[in-house]
């Protein structure tokens, strides 16, 4: 082998260990991705039960991020409106986000708006305490509806209790899940399966007894067909070895018998 020939092969050699520039270049941008490390950090504080580098629940959870930043937008439009409509309105609640512990008359006044001008007003404060009536109605029948389901589920809770002991927190837990559920609108393939079931309950064990009944009966028939095709055929010759006991023979007393018996 001449030294023009070893050169070209430990030439070859070499392009083939050393890995391309363009394979270089990739893994060092795959090793720095700073956009991506700020994001996963974020991520990771905003859902810190999420592993990021699983997929699908990464994407599940940008979703519900996106649908929560949808509301908000929708949200923001809607009260941009009413401040664009309404300036001391827009200006009051800067206001009080800057004095939060303030009475909102305070602000107001602050703002220049003549509060007392518009309850002597015989119209405006008319118009005032109709609102006003009607806010503390509202709030009173809200107060009302909580304590009547609060006590309402306390009477739940004890009848849980009282049936089933050792699953009441199971129980109670899952039907605080199905009414998240259906709150929301989105009722899993699981729950319609569940109402299924209990509906069709009697039914199906109404079918299983009598199934089970026929079945028996079934079996008492071939036990009987069994019996009688065995009877009075010796042991030897039964199928399992076993017959019926022999039918015994009636001994004829005189020859007048069998005219008798005819």
């Amino acid at each position: 082998m001449t030294k023009e020939e070893l050169a070209q092969m430990n030439e070859e050699g070499g392009a083939q260990q050393a890995p391309p520039a363009e394979a270089a270049t990739d893994e060092t941008s795959v090793d720095e991705r700073p956009n991506r490390t700020a994001f996963s950090k974020r991520f990771s504080k905003r859902h810190s039960d999420i592993d990021f580098e699983d997929k699908e629940a990464r994407y599940a959870a940008m979703n519900d991020d996106a649908d929560l930043l949808g509301q908000y937008e929708e949200s923001g439009k809607a009260l941009s409106k009413v401040f664009d409509k309404h300036k001391w309105l827009a200006a009051l609640a800067m206001d009080m986000e800057k004095n939060p512990d303030d009475n909102p008359f305070d602000a107001m006044a602050r703002l220049g708006i003549d509060v007392k001008t518009l309850l002597d007003d015989p119209e405006g404060g008319k118009k005032l305490a109709e609102i006003l009536a009607k806010h503390n109605e509202d709030v009173a029948e809200q107060n009302e509806a909580t304590e009547k389901v609060t006590a309402n589920m306390r009477k739940s809770l004890e009848r849980l209790m009282n049936l089933y002991p050792d699953e009441a927190q199971d129980m109670w837990s899952q039907i605080y899940e199905i009414h998240d559920k259906v709150e929301s609108g989105d009722i899993s393939d699981d729950i319609w399966k569940m109402l299924h079931n209990a509906n069709n309950y009697d039914s199906d064990i109404s079918s299983a007894r009598d199934e089970a009944a026929m079945q028996a009966r079934n079996e008492k028939i071939q036990n009987k067909v069994r019996s009688s095709s065995t009877e009075g055929i010796p042991p030897s010759l039964s199928s399992s070895g076993a017959g019926n006991k022999p039918a015994k023979k009636q001994k004829r007393e005189s020859f007048f018998d069998d005219i008798r018996s005819n």
